[in-house]
């Protein structure tokens, strides 16, 4: 055990050094400089994570890439396939802090929605009610609160599907669903989904300059977060490691 233990520690020890390299080297090249950092809205969730994600997502955005954005996202993030619906997917309408009611007395109904994304039923693809978690805590019933509100607006679950979208794709707590939730929700990750999503919306973007660099610095600007985080949870693991006198 204290030998596997050891050989852990010499890992991280590794990937520490790794990623120490490789910020030095984008810092010499210029690569932290990022207008989101530089503004302060790194840690943003509502007026930059939401903001920018609702903005690509949506076919009216002054991105002027239609619905080619959302159709990415739903095809290769939720891995559903689109049949002859992108027609309709433009006429998707995108709000950000979708307002349900006032919270009830018992807490079980109502607040605002991070992102809603809402597509013609006809399209044959759901509804997406969006919970962004960066660095937030759960509040309590949210995802229970929000799926009252889908079951209610939408009627099936066949039409909607809530998405819970934090740094590396973690669940969502009992304090969020309920203790005895029965309700399904796809768990989506900035490390893995959307990262990769927005490489693949700026090569669409090939022919649009400002949108393609706009893009490919917020791209830029959460890997760093991925990053930084990593490194954080890589030194905590290896201060309680020595901690153990290991």
């Amino acid at each position: 055990m204290e030998k596997y233990m050891q050989t852990l520690l010499k890992k991280i020890g590794e990937i520490q050094k790794k990623q120490t390299i490789k910020q030095t080297e984008g810092s010499r090249r210029g690569e932290n400089f990022n207008v989101f950092n530089v503004l302060g809205l790194w840690s943003e969730e509502v007026k930059l994570h939401s903001a920018m994600l609702a903005e690509l997502l949506n076919p009216e955005g002054s991105h002027g890439c239609g619905e080619a954005f959302l159709k990415i996202f739903i095809e290769k993030v939720l891995k559903i396939e689109i049949i002859d619906a992108t027609n309709l997917l433009s006429k998707s309408v995108t709000t950000t802090e979708y307002y349900i009611s006032r919270i009830n007395n018992e807490g079980t109904e109502g607040g605002r929605i991070d992102i809603l994304i809402d597509i013609p039923r006809e399209s044959g693809i759901p509804s997406l009610i969006i919970e962004n978690k960066i660095y937030a805590g759960d509040q309590s019933n949210q995802l229970l609160r929000y799926y009252k509100f889908a079951k209610t607006k939408y009627h099936s679950s066949e039409n909607f599907k809530i998405l819970y979208l934090t740094l590396w794709g973690s669940c969502a707590s009992t304090i969020s669903t309920g203790k005895d939730f029965s309700f399904d929700y796809t768990r989506i990750s900035y490390a893995k989904n959307i990262i990769k999503w927005l490489e693949q919306c700026a090569s669409f973007a090939y022919d649009k300059p400002k949108v393609r660099e706009t893009i490919i610095q917020y791209k830029h600007l959460l890997t760093q977060i991925t990053e930084y985080s990593g490194l954080k949870i890589i030194k905590l693991l290896k201060k309680s490691l020595h901690k153990m006198n290991i």
